[in-house]
């Protein structure tokens, strides 16, 4: 029974991090650009709200931001650009990516620091709780 209610959390954990960051489910491909593009056009837009960080930090990113779109007057001459560029780019993209996978284990092992949770049907209940809150 303790496991069928592991099981559920993970699979609403996965769930509610596919809704809710759609980054999650992404491809490499979709990522880049759909992210980058959004960025973009809200750099585009002088809508800067979702930058984060210390007011000197968040001036710096702006200031980053603005002159990296210096020239490019909509979305569509920023993703003609990126074609042309990513051709370019994505071999290093490839061995930078490369390069991390070679440094990580290859299994995944999740760190779990008090496993007291799974002896009490109390605490995994309010577990369930709380991931059904957040969706």
């Amino acid at each position: 029974m303790i496991l069928n209610y592991l099981l559920f959390v993970i699979a609403k954990v996965y769930a509610v991090l596919s809704n809710y960051y759609s980054q999650f489910s992404m491809t490499k491909e979709q990522l880049i650009s759909e992210t980058l593009f959004e960025q973009s056009e809200r750099v585009m837009n002088k809508d800067y709200s979702e930058i984060a960080g210390s007011p000197e930090l968040v001036a710096f990113k702006k200031n980053l931001f603005n002159h990296i779109h210096n020239g490019i007057d909509n979305i569509d001459d920023a993703k003609t650009i990126f074609e042309k560029d990513i051709v370019v780019i994505r071999p290093v993209l490839d061995e930078i990516e490369a390069t991390i996978d070679e440094m990580l284990p290859e299994e995944q092992t999740i760190v779990i620091k008090d496993g007291s949770f799974l002896e009490k049907i109390e605490q995994l209940e309010k577990i369930v709780k709380t991931v059904k809150k957040i969706e």
